[in-house]
């Protein structure tokens, strides 16, 4: 439960990374 629970956790911060990334690239 606690490795599934870091699963989701990492899973939401490379979902923001890549959407933070791409909203700069498309801004620019």
């Amino acid at each position: 439960i606690l490795f599934d629970g870091l699963l989701g956790v990492i899973a939401g911060l490379v979902v923001v990374l890549i959407h933070v990334s791409y909203t700069k690239l498309f801004k620019k």
